[in-house]
């Protein structure tokens, strides 16, 4: 008495010279049903992919369709086509009457002839392809890096459709095609994003501090290593922002720093524009001190400013600039306020270039 086990191998040992004598043309109208069935109930039996494994590795002796071209191939179904009905052509064209074929003959014998590639194409697709596929899931995607010099802004789009815009001295680095359950992205400096919606592939903009999680939204994301806070500001859609402390999901309108070293987070509801209107070349200050706004203007012009009295740092301004050159800029803060500025001349390096600007900003005497 045999056991189940060689049951089984004798099962796939009958299957496998059916899919060879399909593959030669020779099934009967009862085997092709019960070769298509066999695919499509036992698409993931082990013993099935072995079979389809090695009637894909050894073909039978014949085969040459992967070393013809396409028009070989289809001339050679039109050539099985005419010998599956021997005198069709002939006989109409000759005129004599002939009895009308059974149409459900002539749609199995087609069938037979042309289910050969598509059967070919199945097994590739299916098992091959798939595992192809699986195996570049399980590889180390390629990462790009780009960055954004100091003094410049740059916009780029991801594979995924994902718009990005990248302020002043920052940098992304980013998978050349995102694979998995995940879009995830790691941030240096500042960034605004404009996500693709994708509802089972989250976006992930990802800093040293804060992680921020969306689905298909638009905010910015601020996090240069030498700012005493990151931060975040939501446009639309929805967000979940992961700090050391836990997650926090917030609405459209809203801005949540997190202290580097305190471990503080500020939520706040805002106009996001200006914390997001630099995409558009615009410096937005709203009851910014100059501590802050110095700051700014430092990555946005490459340049360092010093601030030389204390009490320069605490005078607060609302304004915006768009695409004003930086001494414009000084110009008008020292006529709203009492200060002075004072811009030194750039000195050549030993290594052939030339140092910042350094501009000290005091108090009007």
């Amino acid at each position: 008495m045999k056991t189940t086990g060689e049951n089984k191998y004798d099962s796939y040992v009958m299957r496998s010279r059916l899919l060879e004598k399909y593959y030669r043309n020779n099934c009967s109208e009862e085997e092709v049903e019960i070769l298509l069935w066999w695919l499509l109930k036992e698409f993931d039996d082990p013993g099935t992919k072995l079979v389809l494994q090695d009637f894909w590795d050894n073909p039978p002796p014949d085969n040459k369709a992967d070393h013809t071209s396409a028009q070989q191939r289809l001339d050679k179904i039109h050539h099985k086509i005419n010998l599956a009905f021997p005198g069709f052509h002939y006989e109409w064209k000759s005129g004599k009457k002939v009895r009308p074929l059974n149409w459900r003959q002539i749609a199995f014998r087609v069938a037979v002839i042309l289910l050969l590639p598509v059967l070919t194409l199945f097994i590739y697709i299916n098992y091959f392809q798939y595992s192809g596929t699986m195996l570049a899931l399980n590889r180390k995607p390629v990462m790009n890096e780009i960055v954004s010099p100091v003094g410049s802004r740059i916009s780029l789009e991801l594979s995924d459709g994902t718009k990005v815009w990248l302020n002043h001295g920052s940098k992304l680095e980013y998978p050349q095609k995102f694979t998995g359950t995940s879009r995830t992205v790691k941030l240096v400096g500042e960034g605004y994003f404009e996500v693709a919606h994708n509802l089972h592939q989250p976006f992930t903009v990802e800093t040293d501090d804060i992680s921020v999680v969306a689905l298909g939204t638009k905010f910015n994301v601020k996090a240069y290593p030498d700012d005493k806070t990151c931060s975040t500001t939501l446009e639309s859609g929805k967000i979940e922002v992961k700090t050391s402390k836990g997650k926090l999901e917030m609405k459209p309108n809203q801005h949540l720093e997190f202290g580097y070293d305190t471990k503080k987070i500020d939520l706040q509801n805002v106009n996001p524009e200006k914390y997001i209107a630099w995409k558009d070349g615009k410096l937005v200050f709203k009851d910014d001190n100059f501590q802050n706004i110095a700051a700014r203007l430092s990555r946005w012009y490459n340049v360092d400013i010093e601030i030389l009295d204390p009490e320069v740092k605490e005078l607060t301004y609302t304004a915006t600039f768009i695409d004003e050159p930086l001494y414009q800029i000084l110009e008008m803060l020292s006529v709203v306020t009492p200060i002075s500025y004072q811009i030194s001349k750039r000195h050549k390096l030993p290594d052939g270039t030339y140092s910042k600007r350094i501009i000290q900003v005091y108090l009007k005497e």
